[in-house]
């Protein structure tokens, strides 16, 4: 779970936020969901994903070995 209905998870925490992330190892696809707030601007990666914002991206979780958009789950 990166976020819920309230939050994001990992976010602002140095530049890019490479001093807060989440990172997601062994990841299934098509089993494992992620679950991130609806209602945020993202950026999707094959194997990252990232808050935008005024100051730029701010990278959230990295996902390996990676996912695909039937993979999140939006709350």
């Amino acid at each position: 779970m990166i976020g819920d209905q309230n939050n994001a998870y990992y976010v602002g925490q140095g530049l890019f936020g490479l001093n807060d992330y989440a990172v997601i190892t062994d990841f299934q696809s098509g089993t494992d969901k992620i679950q991130l707030k609806q209602g945020i601007n993202y950026t999707f990666g094959s194997n990252f994903i990232a808050l935008d914002s005024a100051s730029g991206e701010d990278i959230i979780a990295i996902v390996s070995p990676g996912y695909d958009q039937g993979d999140l789950m939006f709350v």
